[in-house]
């Protein structure tokens, strides 16, 4: 991974950096730095390279964490994921048995 790039942008500040050698990552953090919008390049057979895209909005306050209430995933411009959340909790206790 490349060092990441930082420019002001109007709404925030956007921060993109490329992962693996060959996926972009680009997103927008908010003056409340709140991450807004993540955007990525993926191959797609029939698209070619596929914007892949998720918006995170509605931050709520769960218990001291701000966390987005609403995601949303889009691929080639249309949504194929979204998320409605209605409680987040922090650190839950997991019991992993092997």
């Amino acid at each position: 991974m490349r060092a990441s790039t930082l420019r002001a942008v109007p709404g925030g500040t956007e921060v993109s950096f490329t992962v693996g050698g060959k996926y972009k990552m680009t997103g927008i953090i908010n003056p409340k730095n709140q991450v807004e919008r993540v955007q990525t390049w993926v191959p797609d057979t029939m698209l070619g390279d596929m914007l892949v895209e998720t918006s995170y909005r509605v931050y709520r306050d769960f218990d001291g964490v701000l966390f987005p209430s609403s995601i949303v995933v889009r691929q080639g411009g249309h949504p194929t994921l979204e998320l409605w959340i209605a409680t987040v909790q922090t650190n839950p206790a997991v019991d992993i048995t092997v």
